[in-house]
């Protein structure tokens, strides 16, 4: 599930960015755009409420952020999930 989240996500960014590569017609371009823009909205704010927690900073790595960035909660899920496994 979380997987065919993530390409959903994935899916909808393609389009977002076919539609500046190849403008669609008039309402579906700026319902796109809008769209783009909130999910980059959300998609900060819940980067930026995830990295504020303690125990979140020390388990953070470097490509986490732009994943949460793309994927969304998807990606939190997945860093919740590996928070919560015993350290290897």
């Amino acid at each position: 599930m979380l997987r065919f989240g993530k390409l959903l996500t994935a899916g909808f960014w393609l389009i977002w960015l076919a539609n500046f590569v190849h403008a669609f017609p008039h309402p579906l371009n700026w319902i796109l755009g809008g769209l783009g823009f909130l999910m980059l909205l959300m998609h900060g704010f819940e980067l930026l409420i995830f990295r504020s927690l303690p125990a979140v900073k020390a388990q953070f790595r470097a490509g986490d952020g732009w994943k949460v960035m793309v994927f969304g909660a998807f990606q939190l899920w997945e860093l919740k999930r590996r928070m919560e496994s015993p350290p290897r």
